[in-house]
């Protein structure tokens, strides 16, 4: 993860790996399926807690969270 703080907001640039242990469908067999994602998101400061858009969160400069 890379934190990159802007004056008007902070970006995180989140990537991540890894495997998770499934079992198939047409054999029952449990195996390792391969993940990867990336991701950036903006956190700025306003008013009042926003979650509407998926790649910006808005946050009040009082809040403990």
């Amino acid at each position: 993860m890379i934190l990159d703080k802007c004056s008007t907001h902070l970006q995180l640039d989140i990537a991540i790996k890894g495997k998770a242990e499934v079992m198939c469908d047409r054999c029952l067999e449990k195996f390792y399926l391969p993940l990867s994602c990336e991701n950036r998101l903006f956190v700025r400061q306003g008013k009042e807690w926003e979650e509407t858009d998926p790649d910006m969160i808005t946050m009040p400069r009082t809040n403990t969270r």
